[in-house]
């Protein structure tokens, strides 16, 4: 007979307490230690353990792979790992045999069960958001390494990532200010944030400004999310000094999608109108290099088509 869960743990409070548990790991990993003792206690275990430096799925390995944890006190039931987690919780009664897993006991599979959709769901979010940040510390410093002031906005308009340059342009005030955590702009600029957030067209206007010449303000339509929030970027807008040394939209884009000097140049001659062939005479490599260059180029920028990825760099400011 199958044994109610809630009864396992002690009583349902319990029970619920410790899935609570379970879920608060996703944003403190290192929870991960108490909840394994309340799951030992539960199952009346000997000890637990949860590899450190990498997580792995047990589920699914042939007999002879399981003889290499024959030296713990014990292990778990194939079926209760799976998905990208890897959670071993060894029991003192179970052990590893030629035949497979050890016996299992009722009261400590009903544990096992109960808990482990949400171990598993929780490692899975935990890698999500783990990803998730690594790519708002790649758009951070990819945005620092642009030569201009960038601003990246969400969708109700708020800034919410920018820059060291950004900031400084922000501190003459002369030009660009925050009212309300926006961005403050003349009719034009208003609309071309609206457009890029709309996901539309990319546009650029002119702000001039008491001293020094124009800025070039540049807003295009970019998904992405940000640290430690469940915003998501809707556009990213680029202030350009016309006074200021000038770069290629190639190098623009190095900076957004991580492309190599060789994708640079390529990406650079294409918008002068080359053709992949012309791109390859003008590098000196062969025409499958450069095609190859160029479909590297497609899918790092996301784009399907060289017209789509012309657009793309089109939309990105010069200078």
């Amino acid at each position: 007979m199958t044994e109610d869960p809630a009864l396992a743990f002690g009583g349902s409070r319990e029970l619920l307490g410790l899935i609570e548990l379970i879920y608060a790991t996703v944003n403190d990993p290192s929870l991960w230690s108490l909840v394994m003792e309340k799951i030992a206690a539960a199952a009346d275990g000997g000890s637990v353990r949860i590899p450190e430096e990498r997580m792995f799925a047990l589920k699914g390995l042939k007999p002879v792979a399981c003889h290499a944890y024959a030296g713990f006190d014990g292990a778990v039931t194939a079926g209760m790992l799976g998905g990208d987690g890897a959670v071993r919780c060894v029991r003192s009664d179970a052990a590893v045999t030629g035949g497979g897993w050890g016996r299992r006991r009722v009261h400590a599979d009903t544990v096992y069960e109960a808990l482990m959709p949400h171990m598993q769901r929780a490692l899975q979010l935990h890698l999500q958001l783990e990803d998730a940040r690594g790519q708002v510390a790649g758009l951070g410093a990819a945005l620092d390494r642009l030569g201009h002031a960038v601003f990246g906005l969400d969708e109700s308009g708020r800034v919410v990532v920018s820059n060291g340059r950004a900031g400084e342009l922000l501190e003459t005030g002369d030009a660009l200010s925050l009212r309300g955590g926006r961005l403050s702009a003349s009719a034009g600029l208003a609309g071309l944030l609206r457009q890029g957030r709309n996901g539309e067209a990319s546009g650029s206007v002119l702000l001039h400004r008491p001293q020094g010449g124009p800025l070039r303000v540049t807003v295009m339509p970019f998904r992405g999310v940000t640290e430690g929030s469940s915003k998501k970027l809707a556009s990213l807008v680029f202030v350009s000094d016309s006074e200021s040394g000038r770069q290629t939209r190639g190098t623009a884009l190095k900076a957004l999608y991580g492309l190599t000097p060789t994708e640079v140049r390529v990406s650079d001659l294409l918008l002068k109108g080359l053709e992949v062939k012309e791109v390859a005479a003008e590098l000196g490599v062969a025409v499958d290099t450069a095609r190859f260059h160029t479909k590297s180029l497609l899918a790092k920028t996301g784009t399907r088509r060289q017209a789509e990825m012309m657009r793309l760099m089109l939309s990105l400011p010069q200078g």
